[in-house]
């Protein structure tokens, strides 16, 4: 498990028994702490990525362009992305911007590897 941390953010990597790479997130993920979000998902482009945004009390537009950045990063590449732990000020975020449907969010880790079909740890 690694942790890259600016003075906002904490980001937490580790692998997953399903092989997917889980990013968890700490704080707002906001245009002056994207980079140290950007540097976590720049370090395996080989692996499905998960992102936990339950500890994330908010996100602003720059935080969630670098969400779908990662997104379409994952897509161009083909390997599979969730996102989960969504609160309802992101989700609302999500839904005034039109992004609700484009991006696949779960409820739990759980859920994602699942109807990501990962193999069970």
């Amino acid at each position: 498990m690694t942790s890259i941390r600016n003075e906002d953010l904490k980001v937490t990597i580790s692998d997953r028994p399903s092989g997917a790479r889980l990013i968890q997130l700490s704080g707002p993920l906001t245009l002056s702490t994207l980079f140290t979000f950007q540097e976590a998902v720049r370090q395996d482009r080989t692996k499905a990525l998960l992102l936990d945004v339950s500890s994330v009390p908010y996100m602003d537009s720059g935080g969630l362009g670098s969400v779908i950045s990662a997104f379409v990063s994952c897509q161009s590449s083909h390997r599979p992305f969730g996102m989960f732990g969504i609160s309802e000020r992101i989700q609302q975020l999500l839904d005034v911007t039109r992004v609700s449907g484009l991006m696949p969010c779960f409820a739990s880790l759980e859920e994602a590897e699942g109807k990501l079909g990962l193999p069970p740890g």
